[in-house]
Parts: structure tokens; sequence; C-alpha cells
């Protein structure tokens, strides 16, 4: 039985106030999310240019794709209402240069957004390569196919033909959903595994509990988005396209509500996050910024906690 569907106008339509819906929610995000970053460099924190200038970046894509939706609806509903079904017509062309530059920044912003991802885990991670190589290797086939993809739009003449261009897409999105599955997975489990120690105090397990659901909320948003999205390109329907607006807007929101809600968490309750307990892991690379989960190596004496001469403190940077 087919499954029913919307008009490609009606689905360009309902994207574009998707999307300009959750950019309203990205400004707010975006300029909260700067205050906390330069509200930690004023404290001498490290880490912050990195996470700023993406941060940024994803701002700026987004803003471009919010920019380049209004010019299609101008086009369509505006400057062709001349003749009859010409915006129905308009948004069914697949072959308009605009259309490629909106998959564009689509794209980009994707593959920022699992940089991003990747580089935190290198860094719980305590840059162990080999921890890190197969989410890296999945990043670099998001981008390869997602280009391609890219620029095979300039040359399609219909919409069948768009979804040919849909199929190098599907890997596209295939690979980002592993790459956020497992990246985000292996971060959970090392914060799990970390707080598990014989060493750690009990409290220590508890207050982990709430990061590591963070980061698993955080990325199964992401995650159900982009499968669904998936799905729906899959069986040629016009409402992925709505589905895409919305997770663009997603991919740019999700990095940087981990930083405001840990950020202003900081704010509210240090201890919340800053833990000690005796271990020798090396958790953090060398010429990697402080971080906002603080792990401190100690030792007893005495029946008192102290701080032993050759502990060294380790961050972990959760941005």
């Amino acid at each position: 039985m087919p499954i029913k569907d919307i008009s490609a106008d009606l689905a360009g339509l309902v994207g574009m106030w998707c999307t300009s819906v959750l950019y309203g929610v990205n400004i707010v995000m975006y300029f909260t999310c700067v205050y906390v970053l330069l509200k930690r460099k004023s404290k001498g924190l490290g880490g912050v240019w990195v996470l700023l200038g993406s941060t940024t970046l994803q701002f700026i894509l987004s803003t471009v794709y919010v920019a380049v939706a209004l010019r299609m609806a101008i086009e369509s509903f505006i400057w062709l209402t001349a003749a009859p079904g010409a915006a129905a017509a308009y948004w069914a062309d697949p072959s308009k240069p605009i259309l490629a530059v909106s998959k564009g920044v689509y794209i980009t912003n994707t593959l920022i957004g699992d940089t991003i991802l990747v580089w935190r885990l290198y860094v719980v991670w305590g840059g162990k390569y080999y921890i890190h190589v197969f989410p890296a290797v999945m990043l670099v086939g998001t981008a390869v196919s997602g280009y391609i993809s890219v620029a095979h739009l300039a040359h399609l003449t219909s919409v069948d033909a768009l979804f040919l261009v849909a199929k190098t897409l599907l890997v596209t999105w295939s690979l980002t959903i592993a790459t956020q599955v497992s990246a985000s997975a292996l971060i959970a489990g090392r914060i799990w595994w970390i707080s598990r120690q014989p060493a750690s105090a009990t409290h220590l397990a508890h207050r982990s509990r709430p990061i590591i659901w963070m980061i698993i909320e955080s990325g199964a948003i992401y995650t159900i988005s982009t499968i669904i999205l998936l799905i729906l390109f899959d069986l040629k329907t016009q409402a992925g396209s709505i589905i895409a607006d919305i997770t663009l807007q997603i991919g740019a929101i999700i990095p940087t509500a981990i930083i405001v809600r840990v950020g202003l968490g900081l704010d509210r309750e240090p201890s919340a996050i800053k833990y000690q307990f005796s271990s020798n892991f090396p958790l953090k690379p060398r010429g990697m910024g402080p971080a906002i989960i603080q792990i401190s190596n100690t030792t007893r004496k005495d029946g008192e906690s102290q701080i032993s001469n050759s502990s060294v403190k380790n961050d972990i940077e959760l941005q």
C-alpha cells in the first residue's frame, strides 16, 4: 500500500516554519553558550576557543540555512505567483542551484557536530588513538559521501533523479548515525567505568549518572531525528525535507545545549561536578585544555583525605 505523501511546496513551507522556530531557540542557546564559555575563559580554564569557534561556525551555518529557506519561500510564493502551479513546480525542481547551497550547509553543519563529538571522545579517553579511529573513519566517510551528493545536485533534472542522489545521502546519514551512537556510547562508558572503580567514593557514581544520561539524551535526540529522516527519504516522501530542516537546527542546538547545561550547573553547584578518588588513570591528552568535569587523584593518610605530591589532576572535557 503506497504511503500518502504531501506536496513538495507544502513540505517546503512547513519545513521553513519548523527551521525558523528552532532557529529562535538556537539564537538563545548560542548567546547563552558564549556567556558560559567566556566566563570559563575569565576563570583561566582552557579549551574555550575550540568550543567557541565550533559553536559560532554552526550558528553561522544555521543562519545561512534560514536565509536560504527564506529566499526559496520568496521566490516560490511571491515572485512566481503569476503562473498557476508555479510554486509547486519550483519546490519539485531539484536542479535549482540554491538547493545545492542548502544541502551543502546541511552537510557542513553535520560534519562540525560530529567532529566536536569525536574530539570529546579523544579528550575523555586521554588521547588513545585506537579508541577514536573508527568514529574518525566514519566521519571522513560522511564528508566524502555528503559532498559527492551535493556536487550531483546541480545536475539533476527530475524528482526521481533527486532520490537517486538521496541514495548517497542515505550513506551519509547512516554514517553520521553510527558516529553519534558509537562516540556517545564510548564517552558515557568511559565516565561510568571511572565512577565504578573500587577507589572511588559512592557519591562519584551517583554524581556521574546525570552526566551519562545527559550524553545519552543529547545523542539520542539527534540520532532519532536522523533515523526518521533516513527512513522518510528511503520511502521517497516529500515529508523527509521537513525532517531535514528540523535536523539541521537540532544538530546546532545539541552541542551548545551540552555546554550551557554543564556550564550553568557549574555556577549553581560546583561540588556536583568535582570529585576526588584514588587512581592513576591518564584521562587528558597533553596540550588539551581543562574541563568542566574535574577528577583529581587523591590519597588518604591518617584518616584524612590529602592530595599527594605525586598525584596528577586529570580533567575530562565534556562540552
